[in-house]
């Protein structure tokens, strides 16, 4: 999982980064660091995570990310098939 869907993952949750650090026995600033670079977040630090919101609530957000994710390229798509449109009026 990368880091910004664990925000996503987190923030539907209801979780702190402090909260989520404690769950995984990790730091807060590693948590600060995998979220801000995006980062890989190795399987074994979600495990926890995934018991504490049960697979069936964690599946749920994990597929609203994948949504989420669809939008946002559809949004940039659209955004750049008329930006194009403008830079082609303008030569």
């Amino acid at each position: 999982m990368k880091g910004q869907k664990l925000r996503f993952v987190l923030k539907k949750a209801g979780l702190k980064y402090k909260q989520f650090a404690e769950i995984a026995g990790k730091s807060v600033v590693t948590v600060q660091r995998w979220v801000s670079m995006n980062e890989d977040v190795g399987e074994i630090y979600i495990l926890p995570l995934r018991n504490l919101l049960t697979n069936k609530i964690f599946n749920q957000i994990e597929k609203e990310w994948d949504e989420f994710q669809k939008e946002k390229l559809r949004k940039q798509k659209e955004w750049e098939e008329k930006r194009n449109k403008a830079l082609g009026e303008n030569s």
